[in-house]
């Protein structure tokens, strides 16, 4: 979206909104934007129709691929056709932050070499909760 206040100084106790016009609305009730707005979803007419509609309400500006979100780094591979996830930059803002940057990184009690394989299996309900 065009203009958007992240660092804003308000109550974040208390939400303000005033819908577009041309939008229903009840009083006292809380208006949720029930669709993803970054998808991994590979079908490009979904998302297509989905920036459409946001256009209609809002003035968006396409800013291309997402390369960081909620501080993590984001890098794209098409041609070995993978996503690489970092958060190194957060977890060094975490460390900073609590005054902990000269802390020495300790072994973990796994072997650095092992390559891990995913699980077949598909976890039930009951594995979850």
């Amino acid at each position: 979206m065009i203009s958007a206040f992240t660092q804003s100084d308000i109550d974040v106790n208390t939400l303000y909104i005033c819908p577009p016009e041309g939008v229903d609305y009840y009083a006292n009730k809380l208006l949720l934007l029930l669709k993803a707005l970054y998808s991994l979803n590979p079908d490009i007419s979904t998302i297509k129709s989905l920036i459409k509609e946001l256009k209609y309400f809002f003035k968006l500006k396409d800013l291309g691929l997402i390369k960081d979100y909620l501080g993590i780094e984001i890098n794209y591979n098409k041609d070995q056709g993978y996503m690489k996830l970092d958060q190194a930059s957060y977890i060094e803002k975490v460390l900073a932050r609590f005054d902990l940057s000269d802390y020495k990184p300790k072994n973990t009690p796994i072997d650095s070499k092992v390559k891990l394989e995913p699980n077949p299996n598909k976890a039930t309900k009951e594995d979850i909760s």
